[in-house]
């Protein structure tokens, strides 16, 4: 019995092992300038916090020369498109991800 356990064991870890090299696929609450608006898928690559399209436009953050990516079939913006003064966090503790954004940010 013992020896069963450990084979599963090893094809577990063998099976996962793909699955660590996709990127993070996250569902977290969606939080801009401390007012949350709902889930929101993430997938964070190479640094990048790419965020559901869906969502930011549910959270009214203003989405005029941003570029979208397609991942399966949802749009994603890349959040570095805000960079000048925003601040962005991940909470893995709430759940949510945090966007600060200066008045700025949401042009005239």
């Amino acid at each position: 019995m013992r020896g069963f356990k450990i084979t599963l064991i090893a094809i577990a870890l063998l099976a996962s092992s793909p699955l660590m090299a996709q990127p993070d696929r996250m569902l977290l609450e969606l939080c801009v300038n401390c007012s949350c608006h709902g889930t929101a898928f993430v997938v964070v690559r190479n640094q990048h916090i790419l965020v559901d399209e869906d969502a930011l436009e549910r959270a009214q953050l203003p989405l005029r020369n941003v570029q979208e990516q397609t991942i399966g079939s949802r749009k994603f913006v890349d959040l570095s498109t805000y960079d000048r003064g925003s601040k962005i966090q991940i909470d893995s503790g709430t759940g949510q991800l945090n966007v600060t954004l200066p008045a700025s940010a949401y042009g005239d």
